[in-house]
Order: C-alpha cells, then structure tokens, then sequence
C-alpha cells in the first residue's frame, strides 16, 4: 500500500473522529447544556475512547472552539470577505446577499444556533464572538491591514462580531417573530451605520 493512501485513511479517520465529537457534544448541548458536559459524557455519546479523545484535544473547551470554528465556516462561507471589508453601505447588495445567506444557514442550523439563546449558555456567546472576530481578522481586509489601521480593523472586526452575534442570540431567542430576509435587513442596515 502507498505512502499517499495510508495517508488518506489516517486523514479520514481523523476528520471521522473529529466530526463524532463534535456532534457529539452539540448533541449533549442540546439536551443539557455546555456546562454539566464532561469529556466522559462527549466520549460515550461518540463512542470513542477518552484516549482518542485526547489524541485530538486537550479539553472540551478546545473542542468547543472546534465546532464553533466549523459553524462559523459553515456560515460564512466563501463570502467572508464582504463582511471584514469596510462597513456596508445602505443598500449595498453584496452585505445584503451575505446577511441573507447568513440568515437562511442560520435558520437551517437551528438547532445549534438556538443554544445562544438558552439560560445557560452564557459562555458561548463571548466565545463565538471572539472566534468570528478573529476569522473577520483573518480574511484578506484584515490580515492586509497596515500597522495603523490594525487598531481599527480588530475594533471594526470586533464591532461585526459582537453585533452579528447579539442579532443572532436575540433572533434564536424569538423564532416567530422574524424571517432570515428582515434579520438580513435589519443587520445590513445595522453594519451600515
């Protein structure tokens, strides 16, 4: 057997180990919320030994950044970009199009995006926030920023975030009252300010 086709299976294996623990401690979230999870509980529902466990994280908290990191990728996209850039101007159809989308993924992931708004996940929410900050950061308007606008893209990075965030707990929290199009509206006009 090939160098390139071991390697292939260990990479596959990995990301198969990976995505059962990471949906296993969405699942767990779901039913009981991030803070009564221990790596024990993650391990059983993926059935994966602790050692495993440990052979691709060093806590459930690093695991948590795992899945919020693939959420965020889920989310965003290819369209990233659009969002780290300047502010969006109203009417701006490229914000517009990219809030949309954000708004429908959203709306489709329910199930996750919905533990923003419960009691206890008041750890998730800095959490997200900080990962999107950072991915806003890491997109080509932000990771080209001069030493002297590196102070204000991490505030304007910060400030999409935090508000993106905050718009998406509040929207999971009030399921009926808005469609991922007024979310979409309602945000281009927010970031556009």
């Amino acid at each position: 057997m090939s160098s390139n086709v071991s390697q292939d299976r260990v990479d596959l294996r990995t990301r198969r180990t990976e995505q059962h623990l990471r949906d296993a401690l969405v699942a767990l979230m779901v039913r009981r919320g991030y803070d009564s999870i221990t790596v024990v509980d993650i391990c059983d529902r993926a059935m994966v030994h602790r050692t495993t466990f440990y052979k691709h994280y060093e806590g459930k908290l690093e695991l948590l950044d795992d899945v919020l990191d693939t959420r965020l990728l889920d989310l965003l996209g290819p369209d990233v970009p659009a969002m780290a850039g300047e502010p969006a101007r109203p009417g701006h159809d490229d914000a517009a199009h990219l809030l949309l989308r954000m708004a429908g993924r959203i709306e489709a992931d329910r199930e996750f995006f919905g533990l923003l708004a419960r009691p206890d996940a008041t750890s998730l929410v800095p959490r997200l926030t900080d990962a999107l900050r950072r991915r806003l950061l890491e997109t080509p308007p932000g990771a080209r920023a001069s030493a002297h606008d590196r102070e204000r893209a991490e505030l304007r990075a910060h400030l999409h975030a935090a508000l993106v965030v905050n718009a998406i707990t509040w929207w999971m929290g009030r399921p009926d009252q808005l469609t991922p199009g007024e979310v979409a509206e309602v945000l281009t006009g927010e970031l556009a300010r």
